[in-house]
């Protein structure tokens, strides 16, 4: 068995390609935990069943801190494949059937919940923002009304949000988009800028994060009460 986990499916296709792993992966289980799409998934087990490998694909739907812990680590494939690997992995992993493009889907839909869960608290400050309402009002309506989010937003949401020319993005790092002009890059990692807006938590220890992990969005429209913020890479400040 051969579990793969880097960044995506299009370079686990290369190192293959580059250190000739088809030839020692064949006859053997490939377990792609890479981060991409279902259609991702069906073309990565079509690419290894042509190369005599059998194919699962997985997802760790957890933050780095969650993995042996309470993150949940999930598969999917054939299930006669499955049974092959099953008794070598944890009792842990979940294996959500045949459909190969499962975990990938499962995965996506979980990170568009929680953005969708951060991003809603971003433009709810804002509206009371416009209206003056504090933000302290806004933080004890979303604790009081659901204690869960409350404690995930703080915890693991933005670390930082640039929007526009960030100088400090080094060209090194894959943050090199910050630098372009008109994009928004959003920080997500352990500790989180919202933390601030939540009753009884000290900010000052939520002003950095070890670990986080970055997206980013070229040149988005955006709208501010219907009036255009951001458009094809130009900020309108006034």
């Amino acid at each position: 068995m051969l579990a793969v986990c880097i960044d995506d499916y299009a370079n686990t296709m290369s190192m293959f390609e580059e250190f000739r792993l088809e030839q020692h992966s064949r006859d053997h289980i490939l377990i792609q935990f890479s981060t991409g799409t279902p259609q991702e998934a069906r073309d990565s087990e079509a690419g290894a069943i042509s190369h005599r490998t059998n194919y699962l694909d997985g997802a760790l739907l957890a933050y780095p801190r969650g993995i042996g812990h309470d993150g949940l680590v999930a598969i999917s494939g054939a299930e006669e494949t499955h049974r092959a690997v099953r008794d070598v992995l944890s009792s842990d992993v979940c294996y959500l059937g045949p459909a190969v493009g499962a975990t990938a889907a499962l995965d996506l839909a979980s990170l568009t919940f929680t953005m969708s869960t951060h991003l809603g608290l971003i433009h709810a400050a804002l509206l009371c923002e416009s209206e003056q309402v504090p933000y302290e009002q806004l933080a004890t309506v979303v604790v009081d009304s659901q204690t869960s989010d409350a404690v995930e937003i703080t915890h693991l949401g933005p670390v930082h949000l640039n929007i526009g020319n960030n100088p400090n993005a080094l060209l090194t790092q894959s943050q090199e988009w910050e630098r372009v002009y008109g994009s928004i890059t959003c920080g997500m990692g352990d500790f989180s800028l919202l933390g601030g807006l939540i009753p009884g938590i000290d900010p000052n220890i939520l002003n950095k994060s070890t670990v986080h992990w970055d997206w980013t969005v070229l040149h988005p429209k955006i709208l501010l009460d219907d009036k255009v913020f951001a458009e094809k890479g130009r900020i309108y400040a006034d």
